[in-house]
């Protein structure tokens, strides 16, 4: 239980990094303005921990298991619920990919459905097989990920 723990753990921290770096607020006339941090004040990959890295890693992989699953579940079902957040994990994923660029982190992604963490391959094996029972179990799939992804917080 410790390691995945420590990977969520790892993972809130660098979820924050990320918001610090992409966030924005409204200026007085409710305007939206960047306040990303400037090049400077980025953490630069010297940084970077091996943690951080790993952590990295498995937050790709993590969206990479929503997007999946929802992507398999919309072509299951059709559900419109499926096919809007599907494209909303598809965007986390390019976030969290940007990082990984952005700190010349090596990286794969596997094709749809692959995970090179067993955990997440057990996780989404498990999601497509209870998924595809009913319409309901499908959308309980749905709040299960997201669960897990507050959790994650």
């Amino acid at each position: 239980m410790k390691p995945l723990t420590t990977k969520i753990t790892t993972t809130f921290f660098i979820s924050l990094l990320f918001t610090l770096v992409y966030g924005c607020t409204t200026d007085d006339n409710g305007t939206i303005v960047s306040t990303s941090l400037t090049e400077a004040d980025k953490v630069s990959a010297q940084d970077l921990t091996d943690s951080d890295e790993e952590a990295l890693l498995f937050m790709f992989e993590e969206e990479k298991l929503a997007r999946d699953t929802y992507d398999y579940l919309d072509n299951y079902w059709g559900l419109n619920q499926f096919a809007n957040i599907k494209k909303s994990e598809q965007s986390h994923m390019d976030a969290v990919e940007n990082l990984l660029i952005l700190y010349g982190i090596a990286y794969e992604e596997l094709p749809k459905g692959e995970f090179s963490d067993p955990d997440l391959q057990n996780f989404y094996n498990q999601f497509i097989t209870d998924g595809i029972v009913s319409q309901v179990a499908a959308l309980t799939i749905g709040a299960t990920i997201e669960d897990l992804d507050i959790v994650d917080l």
